[in-house]
């Protein structure tokens, strides 16, 4: 293992190097050149490559110079981050500048020293700050805001990101701040105070709010809502939420708007309070409601229910769903109503209360009932037969079952049918009671003999023997199969 680390580092020293010196040599080359052209033109290019590579050699020279930390010896440590800081500023190229503050910044993360790394990164900052191009900036301001994230010490990390941040709002392209205020938000997500973490938060999304473009926003966003989820303190994170609820409602693109409101569905369901968790996302859901395109409206439906399906308490998730299943009803498009309803019913079968659970998914049936697509409609029956498979009271999830196939028996195309029929049974196979299972099996059987395409019978036929399989009947699904 020794011998390994050794010849790793000596290769990498090679490397290390083979590069400098290559890196050398295309310099003495392109100064010789240089003498031997007249033009002007000629010498102004020559000069930038020149110059381009003068910056490219320093950058590797300080990457070399960080191999050598040891990580042990924090006097050692501040020595060589001063060289390489020092190095850095002789930089010319920003873009080089840049990966040479990030290769810093990144080497401050893996010293577990909080005072020393705190120094270090704010000296980073203030070199990073210098760097004119606005392409190169981001890069290593997100460098420095995630090693602030990895300091173990929340108010030392929140005063750098602070500082960070500031520099941050100065940059004028959306997508650059965008990009960085992202990783900002991330980092605060990792600090271990409640309340220092909501407050730059707080401050990271005031910058946000005044970013115009909305691609570029959205991201931000879903970053701050996802740090959101982190906090470790239900009322700070819902209060959290709620102001960057605010801030995307007035996103005008629906897609985009979509993609926030997925974000912060997940983070309400992750908060360890279901009042409050039941709470933001009924908002959220009043929010998506008003989304005026049928699909980004299905994906933060989908999101919701997904989270109402996390909350501890089976009432509150059950009305949560409830008012779910009401917008998703309103869906024109049948394979994107279908969508959202599989969501729900996933949701319900979640629920630990198999009559809140068994009343719902009678309700997403009946939503499901009225699709006139038979592929979208067959999509909703077979999510809802398999959360009916889950419910564990097998009178109800008979029941259930047994509304779900009057429904399928209605579907006029054999293979849209088939595949329900398929789920249903599947489900049916589930059932811990050979009686109750049998009996809606016959039934199954009697409408799969009725489909009139004989690959699509043929399907539904042998998953209905699969179920009488699994509930220890062999004559009947040996009975079945002699039908194919």
């Amino acid at each position: 293992m020794l011998r390994r680390f050794w010849l790793k580092r000596g290769l990498l020293t090679a490397g290390g190097v083979i590069a400098l010196s290559c890196s050398v040599l295309r310099i003495y080359a392109f100064q010789n050149q240089w003498k031997q052209h007249s033009t002007y033109q000629e010498q102004i290019e020559r000069q930038e490559e020149l110059s381009r590579l003068s910056s490219r050699f320093q950058e590797l020279r300080i990457k070399g110079l960080l191999e050598e930390v040891n990580l042990g010896d924090y006097q050692h440590i501040q020595e060589i981050f001063q060289q390489a800081l020092q190095q850095v500023e002789k930089i010319d190229d920003p873009s080089s500048k840049s990966d040479a503050l990030s290769a810093i910044a990144a080497a401050y993360g893996q010293i577990n020293d909080p005072k020393l790394v705190h120094e270090g990164l704010k000296n980073t900052l203030t070199v990073a700050e210098k760097i004119d191009d606005p392409y190169s900036k981001p890069s290593t301001l997100s460098a420095i805001a995630a090693a602030y994230g990895q300091i173990n010490d929340p108010k030392l990390a929140h005063e750098g990101l602070k500082n960070t941040l500031t520099v941050t709002e100065k940059i004028h392209d959306s997508y650059s701040k965008s990009s960085t205020l992202s990783v900002i938000a991330a980092a605060y997500g990792q600090i271990n105070d409640p309340k220092l973490a909501q407050e730059g938060l707080k401050h990271t999304l005031t910058v946000t709010e005044k970013i115009h473009d909305s691609y570029s926003k959205f991201s931000t966003l879903s970053a701050i809502a996802a740090a959101y989820g982190q906090i470790n303190d239900p009322k700070l994170a819902q209060e959290g939420l709620k102001h960057t609820l605010t801030v995307t409602e007035k996103i005008d693109n629906p897609s985009s708007k979509s993609d926030v409101l997925r974000a912060i569905a997940a983070a309400y369901g992750q908060i360890n309070d279901p009042k409050l968790a039941h709470e933001g996302l009924k908002n959220a859901l009043t929010v998506a409601e008003k989304i005026d395109d049928s699909s980004s409206q299905s994906y933060s439906l989908r999101a919701i229910a997904a989270a109402y399906g996390q909350i501890n308490d089976p009432k509150l998730a059950q009305e949560g769903l409830k008012n779910t299943l009401t917008v998703t009803e309103k869906i024109d498009d049948p394979s994107i109503k279908s969508d959202a309803l599989r969501a729900i019913a996933a949701a319900y079968g979640q629920i630990n209360n198999p009559k809140l659970a068994q009343e719902r998914l009678k309700n997403a049936l009946t939503v499901a009932e009225k699709i006139d697509n038979p592929s979208s409609q067959s999509d909703a029956l077979r999510a809802i037969a398999a959360d009916y498979g889950q419910i564990n009271d097998l009178k109800l999830a008979q029941e259930g079952l047994k509304n779900a196939l009057a429904v399928a028996e209605k579907i006029d195309n054999p293979s849209s049918q088939s595949d329900a029929l398929r789920a249903i049974a599947a489900a049916y196979g589930q059932i811990n009671d050979p009686k109750l299972a049998q009996k809606v099996l016959k039934n199954a059987l009697t409408v799969a003999e009725k489909i009139d395409n004989p690959s699509s019978q043929s399907y539904a036929l042998r998953a209905i023997a699969a179920a009488y399989g699994q509930i220890n009947d062999p004559k009947l699904a040996q009975k079945v199969l002699k039908m194919l």
